[in-house]
């Protein structure tokens, strides 16, 4: 450059195309970042191209995901599953402590027991918040189920995702059956789930879980697939509303209508309907979805 000359010699088409490729190259890192952060996330805003992209890729059922289901990726997303619904089923069991009930007046007990229904549900907000950059926080075999019709997950993913919550599950029961001494109660029914089949019939209670889970689905496509504002932590609560609204009625996840049962050996005539309505449930919220509340 001469000297005093305030126009550089570098060829202008030379400094256009160099940055050209170093947008190109920062856009492709990030959009692979961003596929990281968002999976189990569909609702989170993206590029047109991204969404169509996104769109064609959940056309049809897939085996096996090749960009999403690889070793590394899939293994943190199982275990964070495990991980998660081990909590949840831990914090759910442990709040119907049988040494706490016992304890409370009849009066108090009946206040009681909506708190354990609050504490659950605020519970499940804070697990899906955490587990969401990583599996999508699931942590309930129904929700898997729900995101696996609407084409979100591969068939790998949810049978994988299923094992870990049902394993998961029954370690959370077993840890607080031993550290809350279940063992030495003559009756360790208290944390099972079981209906009194004198007062509801198996129909009853087959629809209340049913009717329960599908209300939960429907607000997981609600929040999470519909496009939407990337505020997670307020999805997350809407989560933990709806729980709340059934969890009186319900268990609404397979995997908390079985895992206690398991560990204390119950075998008690409603488990079926705690184990198969939720997954029934969760069918319905996906025809529901899909073929009347579904904008995209």
């Amino acid at each position: 450059m001469a000297e005093g000359s305030t126009t550089p010699s570098v060829d202008q088409g030379v400094i256009v195309n160099a940055v050209t490729m170093v947008t190109a190259d920062d856009l492709t890192e990030l959009s692979e970042v961003r596929v990281v952060l968002n999976k189990g996330n569909p609702g989170s805003q993206t590029t047109s191209e991204e969404g169509d992209e996104a769109t064609n890729r959940r056309a049809v059922w897939k085996l096996v995901d090749r960009d999403e289901d690889t070793p590394r990726l899939l293994g943190r997303a199982v275990l964070a599953e495990f991980l998660g619904t081990l909590l949840l089923i831990g914090i759910g069991i442990g709040l119907a402590n049988p040494r706490v009930l016992g304890k409370l007046e009849p009066g108090n007990r009946i206040l009681y027991s909506p708190n354990m229904g609050i504490g659950a549900s605020l519970a499940v907000g804070a697990l899906v918040y955490v587990g969401l950059p990583v599996s999508g926080g699931h942590i309930n075999p129904a929700v898997s189920l729900g995101l696996f019709l609407d084409k979100r997950i591969s068939v790998l993913r949810l049978f994988l995702y299923w094992a870990a919550q049902f394993i998961g599950g029954i370690a959370g029961a077993g840890l607080i059956y031993v550290l809350c001494n279940y063992k030495d109660r003559p009756s360790p029914t208290t944390g099972t789930v079981s209906y009194d089949l004198v007062e509801y019939t198996y129909p009853q209670v087959f629809f209340n879980e049913v009717f329960g889970t599908m209300l939960l689905i429907l607000a997981v496509y609600a929040t999470f697939i519909e496009p939407n504002q990337d505020l997670n932590y307020l999805k997350c609560i809407v989560i933990s509303i709806s729980c709340m609204i059934a969890n009186p009625m319900c268990c609404i996840n397979p995997a908390r209508g079985l895992a206690f049962n398991v560990i204390t050996l119950q075998k008690l005539n409603s488990v079926g309907a705690s184990v198969f309505g939720p997954l029934f449930g969760a069918i319905v919220a996906a025809v529901i979805y899909n073929t009347v509340l579904k904008t995209n």
